[in-house]
């Protein structure tokens, strides 16, 4: 990955009426008179930079997920800011001066098709770096997306050390080692104890930055313009080289399954996934770049009236003033996220029979389709959707945009929300949308990631099977995380 780059000041808020009105706008979404119900000050930023002034260039430290403190809702949005921070900041004690923390020696590179775990610098994959590439969404297996320009977002998977180390133990023994930490592999580690057992089983004295605990995560990317890298984190990488149909160039796009091509990628989304102390089910955290999709109206609360105010995106006629990177100007909400392409079966039986391709949606073409967030924030809608977590939310992005470092890139993306429960339970798929333990951004999704499922939430996917498997401790279950078993399975087939 290239060095981050540091140009963009902050996102500059909007200043919005104090009555209960309808303010209209693009990019700036963040607005400056949010109530501060969970504002990070600069203070607390230059504390997660290890008491360091904030600069350009930052490196922050990982949240301490083994002594978390899940008393308010805002702890779990600073817990996942934190988290974000570090995982982009180059820190050169873990790879190259360059890399970025997810993407140097503390992290692995997975396909999440096939579980297959690549090292950092290995020239495997369809990514330099030991990255595979794909173009398949979270939660929509086929769907594909494209930006305005005519990008296709691609996504990368990442494990941190423990993760890896984890899985590679369940390989080695299928049901647990014969020892005392033998249950630690029945559930993603949580406390001290169980981190300590982790280390010992894999015969080292303590993981690096094992606070942290195991750690995922998940990131979109588009190709952006050398002219706009200073607004994004960036990556080279070679990806698929699409040849359209000469017959029906918006129907069917091919690849050959070896012809690639340099190109820039923006970093547009970002799942942080990881364990905390006393939430084996993860707390399940996502971020957007500010310049990707306009929201879906939303109350928050001013600081200076206890009046929600109503925000929408979108003006009077349900269009949208000025263009963003998954809408276009002009463009109608009614009209929006509409799937128009998907990833081809890839079976010999497929009437393609190319070894990959994209094809249009029925009746559609291979194109861009305006994008929205359905549900800002991870919150309903109307009135009875607020209750503060828009505020904390939204007060979150707000200290983090204002007390960065001028320059700092990191600027440009905002946390759009977590989702998580109260005791630790973990939802089951039959009641993933109305558990009455789910706390934060119950309806939460990433417009780059979730796009065309964005009536679920991340428990959706991410479940159990029946409510026999949610006791906690008894069996929590590693499923949940659906590369875990992936992974397993590849360190099993290795010699």
């Amino acid at each position: 990955m290239s060095k981050i780059h540091f140009a963009l000041g902050a996102v500059s808020a909007c200043l919005l009426s104090q009555t209960i009105a309808v303010t209209v706008s693009a990019k700036e979404f963040i607005p400056a008179n949010v109530t501060h119900s969970c504002y990070i000050a600069k203070s607390e930023l230059e504390t997660w930079s290890g008491g360091k002034a904030l600069r350009p260039d930052s490196v922050f430290t990982p949240a301490d997920s083994v002594t978390f403190d899940d008393a308010t809702v805002c702890d779990f949005y600073k817990w996942s800011w934190q988290m974000f921070l570090w995982l982009t900041s180059a820190d050169s004690r873990y790879g190259a001066a360059e890399d970025l923390v997810f993407d140097g020696q503390l992290f692995f590179d997975v396909d999440a098709n096939s579980g297959e775990v690549f090292v950092q610098d290995s020239d495997v994959g369809l990514l330099r770096g030991g990255k595979s590439v794909s173009t398949e969404q979270a939660g929509s297996p086929s769907g594909v997306l494209l930006a305005q320009d005519g990008s296709l977002v691609y996504y990368t998977v990442h494990i941190n050390n423990v993760y890896d180390a984890m899985t590679r133990l369940q390989a080695k023994y299928a049901s647990g080692p014969a020892s005392a930490s033998g249950a630690l592999f029945n559930e993603f580690p949580t406390t001290q104890k169980q981190l300590d057992a982790l280390a010992a089983a894999a015969g080292v004295a303590a993981f690096a930055e094992g606070q942290a605990l195991t750690m995922e995560t998940k990131v979109s990317w588009v190709e952006i313009d050398k002219r706009d890298k200073d607004k994004y984190l960036t990556m080279m990488a070679s990806i698929p080289d699409y040849r359209k149909s000469a017959a029906k160039p918006d129907d069917i796009w091919t690849w050959d399954g070896k012809t690639q091509r340099q190109a820039l990628l923006g970093l547009v989304g970002f799942h942080v996934v990881s364990p905390v102390k006393g939430h084996p089910e993860l707390v399940w955290a996502t971020f957007e770049h500010s310049d990707n999709s306009p929201n879906n109206g939303f109350y928050y609360t001013p600081t200076d009236s206890g009046t929600p105010v109503l925000y929408s995106s979108f003006n009077d006629q349900g269009t949208l003033d000025n263009a963003m990177t998954f809408f276009a100007k002009g463009g109608a909400q009614g009209a929006a996220n509409s799937q128009m392409a998907s990833q081809c079966s890839q079976d010999s039986a497929h009437k393609y029979k190319v070894a990959a391709c994209i094809q249009a949606e029925a009746g559609e073409n291979i194109a861009p389709s305006d994008t929205f967030r359905e549900y800002a924030w991870g919150s309903s809608p109307g009135l009875d959707g607020l209750n503060n977590n828009n505020n904390d939310v939204l007060s979150a992005n707000l200290g983090v945009q204002q007390n960065l470092a001028k320059g700092d890139v990191r600027k440009n993306y905002s946390l759009i929300g977590g989702i998580w429960t109260n005791d630790g339970s973990i939802p089951t798929y039959s009641n993933a949308l109305y558990d009455p333990h789910l706390r934060g951004s119950v309806h939460l999704a990433n417009s780059t990631l979730e796009t065309y499922t964005q009536s679920d939430n991340c428990f959706s996917c991410h479940a159990l099977s029946d409510s026999s498997d949610i006791a906690y401790p008894a069996n929590p279950g590693t499923n949940i995380s659906h590369i875990y078993g992936e992974i397993v399975d590849y360190y099993q087939s290795r010699p």
